[in-house]
């Protein structure tokens, strides 16, 4: 009888002795995969430090971006979900710098950053989304992204559709933007001055804040209804609104240029400013004269003016006004000026003494 012990196991006898899944080498390399990946996505050591099983591809290698997206949001600052094209699996262009999510503070919750990154794929108009569209927009793995739909299930934040199998926002999510519009006294002080002057000029008045690189409505009043243009948390790009601008005007040149280069610029119209230079020269504009105002750069024919607003804590908020021009001209856009303007600023800072906002 020969001694196993004295003489070295080799082959599908060593994979029996050592593997709870008997001798199927198959099995060995599955749980090598899931083992490598689940290491990318926690901030192990990543991908490139474990090769890929020969013959063996994956449709895009994790490398822990999407996480550092989490830190991002966490941070006020926007970024792309992944520098990775999910069908090609190509790293894409990103200018941004975001922190990763593994950070060294034990302050730091990574998994809570986790699951807001899954709740923000909930985004775009997509009602329903399943556990592969989480997998596929998150680029978490896909036992990760069970626990967090579950968790977030059992805490009412999503409903689930159980014939699709999706899931969905409950509106649980709306009781924290309920707690944020009633945290901060300036936007009640400043309705019933915004309905006068939505009246007064017979165009659509909206308030503003800064949310990272973008802005988020806070109010929206429009003369005609229509669905989309009436709901507020919409987000925007700062560097081509005219709020945007009014409010990074609220920063040193030196912070409104790093959060202006920041941000990923591109032309939404033929005539969006891009370069951060004039971008900035915009910015200081808006700073000298109390008013920033901007036509065509966002929408076709679109001209928005723009004047800021403040509480009692110095915190800044932008009034814009709206309207369609049939014809973009300089003499066009100066008659909307000098039309919405007097009414703009007086509204402004009536609603800013009211708040107690300091002289």
């Amino acid at each position: 009888m020969v001694d196993t012990a004295r003489r070295p196991v080799k082959g599908p006898e060593r994979l029996a002795l050592q593997s709870p899944h008997g001798s199927n080498p198959r099995h060995r390399l599955r749980r090598g995969i899931r083992r490598r990946r689940c290491r990318s996505v926690n901030g192990g050591a990543g991908a490139d430090a474990h090769p890929r099983p020969k013959g063996r591809a994956w449709p895009f290698e994790l490398d822990g971006t999407a996480c550092r997206d989490a830190a991002s949001r966490a941070a006020g600052q926007t970024f792309p979900m992944s520098d990775r094209d999910f069908e090609t699996g190509e790293r894409m262009k990103d200018e941004t710098q975001p922190h990763d999510l593994q950070q060294a503070s034990p302050l730091y919750v990574a998994s809570l950053a986790r699951g807001m990154v899954l709740l923000e794929s909930f985004r775009d108009g997509a009602p329903l989304l399943g556990i592969t569209d989480l997998v596929r927009i998150t680029g978490f793995e896909k036992n990760l992204v069970q626990r967090l739909t579950n968790t977030l299930y059992q805490m009412g934040y999503l409903g689930k559709d159980q014939a699709r199998r999706k899931y969905y926002l409950t509106p649980r999510i709306l009781t924290h933007s309920f707690n944020y519009l009633r945290s901060r006294k300036l936007f009640a002080l400043a309705m019933p001055a915004l309905i006068d002057l939505r009246e007064d000029l017979h165009k659509a008045v909206n308030m503003c804040v800064l949310n990272g690189t973008d802005i988020t409505y806070v109010v929206r009043l429009w003369l005609k209804y229509y669905h989309e243009a009436s709901l507020f948390g919409e987000s925007l790009p700062a560097y081509s609104s005219a709020g945007g601008r009014m409010l990074l005007s609220f920063f040193s040149d030196e912070d409104a240029l790093a959060l202006i280069e920041g941000m990923e610029r591109r032309k939404l119209t033929p005539h969006t400013r891009v370069d951060p230079m004039e971008l900035l020269d915009e910015v200081r504009k808006a700073r000298e004269q109390g008013y920033c105002w901007q036509a065509g750069e966002f929408i076709e024919k679109e001209i928005s003016v723009s004047a800021p607003v403040s509480d009692a804590d110095g915190k800044p908020a932008a009034i814009i006004v709206t309207s369609l021009l049939k014809k973009v001209t300089p003499e066009t856009c100066q008659d909307f000026i000098d039309e919405t303007l007097p009414s703009l600023l007086a509204t402004a800072s009536s609603i800013s003494r009211l708040a107690g906002a300091p002289a």
